[in-house]
């Protein structure tokens, strides 16, 4: 037979005191929306905030402290000899509402002397090192290029260029249309940031912003700018549909964990049209037709008319709804309700290309509305605010809408400066 099973105890004996128990030894793992786990690569960080590209020597230097214990005191340290170069106060505490924590300043401005410094503190640890010199901002744009050289997809980088991320190319298989029993080509284009997805709306923002760098300021390596950012335009002309339309985003239907790019192998799958895609990629399309017009005229002329094409759809699809990722797919989703300002960035950029009165029209009723803001993916309204400010017509203008659309940027961009 069988031996009786003792009955559960659900109480403590009598006469068991109380006591402690302890956990040791707890492991925390990352889970995503797909169920794939995180690595357990060690994650550093510092509660000292600032600028690690470094500073020139008479830059305003301000470093954050973040914490509800902070130091009163930090040091500057050169990270070459250990000397302290120079002692400051932390104080102005105030409130981050947007990272929901406590921060403090330090003014290090009067630390000029070219080199390799950290800050040290008693209570919040060290920062990472940072230079001050003249020369700091000589090698980021290089750095950009190649940073985003690496996040290339679809083509092989070898160990030259990519050392230990070297791989063969990769997602090269033709992609699902979702909803269809339809394959195009999408290869090209950058992975996202954490993922080895392609996403038009975080594209068509670095996009815009690598062409405003070398619209705005004397780049020595344009060439190489205009070279990258072309790699990606070419893709975002891949997922450009016959309608003008624009897919969202080319992914799989979950993340794949931490593997090599080529071992993502699952099914790749183009998620539906969206209008903020669309509008971003008119807009960006359009900004492209201006800055390769001297360097290849033939392709400024495509991008021009993929531009007016993409605006046509969104102009006929402005009551659509937002993105919302199908429910079987659970990669970024880069939601986003409201097109109006993409929808307005687009018709800044066209009408800086093409100086056309229909654009026009829709910049003077937003700027009226002031329906706009942001420099972000997901508001990119002082992006045509911008478009709009820098045209020959609208510095030229004796209307009311260029003192109106400069007051509305500054008042953006204010938003943007440190408190």
């Amino acid at each position: 037979g069988r031996l009786p099973v003792p009955e559960r105890q659900n109480r403590a004996e009598p006469g068991c005191a109380p006591h402690k128990i302890y956990f040791d030894n707890v492991s925390l793992t990352l889970v995503d929306d797909s169920g794939k786990v995180g690595s357990a690569a060690e994650v550093v960080t510092s509660d000292i905030n600032l600028n690690q590209i470094g500073y020139k020597p008479g830059d305003e230097k301000i470093a954050i402290f973040r914490g509800d214990n902070p130091s009163k005191k930090f040091n500057v340290v050169d990270v070459n000899t250990g000397d302290v170069v120079y002692t400051g106060t932390i104080d102005d505490k105030y409130k981050n509402e947007t990272a929901d924590e406590t921060n403090y300043y330090g003014d290090f401005s009067s630390v000029t002397d070219p080199g390799l410094y950290k800050i040290v503190t008693k209570k919040m640890g060290e920062s990472f090192p940072f230079a001050i010199g003249e020369a700091v901002f000589d090698n980021p744009y290089e750095d950009i290029v190649h940073m985003l050289y690496m996040q290339r997809c679809g083509t092989e980088l070898t160990e030259e260029d990519a050392d230990v991320f070297a791989h063969p190319a990769c997602h090269t298989a033709k992609a699902k249309i979702y909803g269809t029993e339809s394959y195009i080509d999408v290869t090209g284009g950058w992975h996202d940031a954490g993922d080895y997805g392609r996403y038009v709306v975080p594209g068509a923002k670095t996009v815009a912003d690598l062409l405003l760098t070398i619209a705005d300021n004397e780049v020595e390596n344009s060439d190489e700018i205009l070279e990258e950012t072309k790699y990606e335009l070419d893709w975002m002309f891949k997922m450009q549909d016959s309608s003008g339309g624009v897919y969202h985003k080319v992914t799989c239907a979950n993340f794949p964990g931490s593997v090599m790019p080529e071992e993502e192998t699952e099914e790749l799958i183009v998620a539906p049209i969206s209008n903020t895609a669309t509008g971003d990629f008119a807009a960006v399309m359009a900004m492209a037709s201006i800055s390769y017009e001297e360097t290849d005229a033939k392709y400024a002329k495509k991008c021009l008319a993929a531009s007016k094409k993409a605006y046509e759809y969104l102009v006929a699809n402005l009551d659509a709804a937002g993105f919302k990722n199908p429910t079987d797919i659970a990669t970024g989703e880069y939601g986003d309700d409201d097109c109006k300002d993409e929808y307005f960035w687009a018709a800044a950029q066209l009408y800086k290309a093409t100086n056309e009165q229909v654009y026009l029209d829709v910049i003077t009723e937003t700027v009226a509305a002031n329906a706009y803001s942001g420099l972000g993916w997901s508001e990119v309204g002082a992006y045509g605010l911008y478009a709009y400010l820098t045209t020959d017509e609208a510095m030229a203008s004796s209307t009311n809408l260029y003192p109106d659309a400069l007051a509305n940027f500054l008042a953006i961009a204010d938003g943007y400066e440190v408190i």
